[in-house]
């Protein structure tokens, strides 16, 4: 199911006339200050920041091999495979005669839960949280730090080859479980505002294969220029409906052309932060332990 409503919708004294709606009025908000906002036990299982970019020399798998090399002590992993699309580009194209060959999709993967993927317009740091270990979510300020170390390596990297780079975008992304409710309650909970706690559910007719959602916010001022896609799944493909869930948030936000900072990247995460929060509810807050 996808949802893709038009903005802004209200009735004549401006009240907002959906609970879509509503999310975004929220989302929006201002005085909503979430930079600080921390759980003692967040649902976090992967984080993704991936900072779009355009550079004035096609980048090349020799030009980055030196940082690929320094990189190996920790992510001793390395995989390639065929970059992905960007936009209204097709997944087929044709290289043709004497053309380079394009850039791949380079994914450098660690031991522990981290990975970088790089291709030739965009660069990303992944986090897994494994909720059997110790490691933990440390909180957006820590993942943001270490970003900015590894964005600090590559542009100096492609930078001494006489490689420009220019950020044009920046994105979040963050999964988390939901145990308390199954995809069905998750799905009825987050469309309607949580008007009810324990959302009540059709009963199923007969043999269930998915339940699933997914909302599709276009970018709009009212967003500062942020796209926001929400998504819910049963936790796990293989059970079906199941009685747990994921919650998947991405935010998008690109600058037209013109170049960004890593201040983007924190207009992005507050986006995310406060979708997040009108996906939840009070009893999901506080089995999170919500400390500020």
């Amino acid at each position: 199911m996808v949802w893709k409503p038009t903005l802004p919708l209200s009735d004549s004294n401006g009240s907002n006339l959906s609970v879509g709606i509503r999310m975004i009025s929220i989302v929006a908000g201002a005085g909503n200050d979430v930079r600080e906002l921390r759980f003692s036990q967040p649902p976090v299982r992967t984080v993704s920041f991936e900072l779009l970019f355009r550079t004035d020399v096609a980048l090349s798998l020799s030009s980055t091999a030196g940082l690929l090399d320094r990189w190996s002590g920790e992510f001793p992993h390395v995989r390639e495979s065929a970059p992905a699309p960007r936009g209204d580009v097709g997944t087929v194209g044709f290289i043709g005669d004497g053309d380079p060959w394009p850039f791949p999709l380079v994914e450098l993967s660690g031991d522990d839960g981290r990975s970088v993927r790089m291709q030739a317009d965009s660069v990303a740091v992944s986090w897994r949280f494994d909720p059997d270990s110790a490691v933990t979510y440390p909180g957006y300020g820590a993942l943001r730090s270490s970003l900015e170390a590894l964005l600090g390596e590559f542009i100096g990297h492609l930078g001494d080859k006489g490689t420009h780079v220019v950020l044009t975008g920046a994105a979040c992304r963050y999964v988390n479980d939901i145990s308390q409710y199954s995809p069905k309650q998750l799905m009825a909970g987050v469309v309607s505002g949580w008007v009810d706690e324990e959302p009540l559910v059709a009963a199923d007719v007969g043999t269930l294969g998915y339940a699933g959602l997914r909302m599709i916010y276009e970018a709009s001022p009212d967003l500062d220029g942020c796209s926001i896609t929400i998504g819910i799944d049963p936790a796990s493909p293989d059970s079906r409906e199941g009685t747990q869930s994921i919650l998947d948030i991405s935010v998008q936000r690109e600058g037209g052309g013109e170049e960004v900072s890593l201040s983007d990247l924190d207009i992005v995460h507050e986006r995310l932060t406060l979708t997040f929060l009108n996906s939840s509810n009070s009893r999901l807050r506080t089995e999170w332990k919500q400390e500020s």
